[in-house]
């Protein structure tokens, strides 16, 4: 089952697995500087990117920004997007329910994701690699 916000995508998975996708494509700024000193910025997405920035960005574009799967006893396993790394942690239903509604599901959409999770417990988090 699929659910899209206007900035997320989350898809439930069998086995009660929850991945949350931004929609908004990965994008990479690369600063560079010259011999005068000055600062040049430029932003290059995945269409514009080569070689490994490429890879980069086709990983980064293809990856759950979270992974949450039920740990029980209202904790939730999560694998989380932050930037350059991925973190792995158990947060409470309470603060799921809050990433969730950031990504602007509502309050429906959001029970029925927990549900269907709550169906299958884990004593790990998914990752997506």
């Amino acid at each position: 089952m699929e659910y899209t916000s206007g900035t997320h995508k989350a898809v439930l998975e069998e086995g009660g697995i929850l991945n949350v996708y931004t929609l908004a494509r990965k994008e990479v700024r690369v600063t560079s500087s010259n011999a005068s000193g000055g600062i040049a910025v430029s932003i290059v997405d995945e269409e514009h990117a080569s070689g490994s920035l490429k890879e980069v960005l086709v990983h980064a574009n293809r990856s759950p920004a979270f992974t949450a799967t039920y740990a029980g006893n209202r904790e939730w396993n999560l694998d989380i997007d932050c930037g350059c790394l991925r973190k792995d942690c158990v947060l409470p239903t309470k603060e799921l329910t809050a990433a969730l509604s950031k990504c602007g599901f509502c309050a429906e959409v959001r029970r029925k994701l927990l549900t269907f999770c709550r169906k299958h417990k884990y004593d790990y988090s998914i990752r997506h690699y």
